[in-house]
């Protein structure tokens, strides 16, 4: 089994912060996975993100890591440092370079199915299965929904046109 530690990277995590936090990657075959902070707090305007410059922050940090390769591809980008017994990752979540290889979907708390962190929803399956609707047209809606995605989170963030942002946890993250 695999450990994976998420953190999140926010505007006045510390240089020292992220080296302690690798650590653990150093000490334990565990994945220590950095995350960059995305809008999902509820507010109305996100707070200061760190978006971008992290992947060269982590560099400058770790200059001997090497990116491994992924089979299946994956959210997380995966590197290995000589000498560490586990591995860093990053989530480039709030730059969304990772949405042409993203397999992902989520169910809110509410029922709707999500085919991107940034769109709404796209499929209300609550209404669904509380209308009696049968397996194969659930089925066919999903596929449905995943095969006509957004091509990124940036499409699919424009289209919500939103005022607020959601929290993670109406999101079910």
């Amino acid at each position: 089994m695999l450990v994976k530690i998420n953190s999140v990277v926010l505007a006045d995590t510390s240089d020292e912060e992220i080296i302690s936090l690798a650590g653990l990657a150093r000490k334990f075959p565990l994945t220590l996975r950095f995350i960059e902070k995305m809008p999902f707090s509820g507010m109305f305007r996100p707070q200061k993100l760190v978006n971008g410059n992290l992947l060269q922050r982590l560099k400058r940090l770790f200059p001997n890591m090497e990116e491994c390769a992924q089979n299946p591809p994956s959210t997380a980008r995966i590197f290995s440092l000589p000498g560490y017994k586990g591995s860093l990752g990053l989530i480039q979540g709030y730059s969304r370079l990772f949405c042409p290889s993203c397999n992902k979907v989520r169910i809110t708390p509410a029922g709707m199915l999500k085919t991107c962190l940034y769109d709404n929803g796209v499929l209300d399956l609550k209404r669904m299965l509380r209308q009696g609707a049968k397996d194969g047209e659930i089925e066919s809606a999903i596929l449905d929904c995943v095969q006509n995605r957004c091509a990124d989170g940036h499409e699919a963030e424009q289209l919500t046109k939103r005022a607020k942002e959601p929290s993670m946890a109406s999101i079910g993250g």
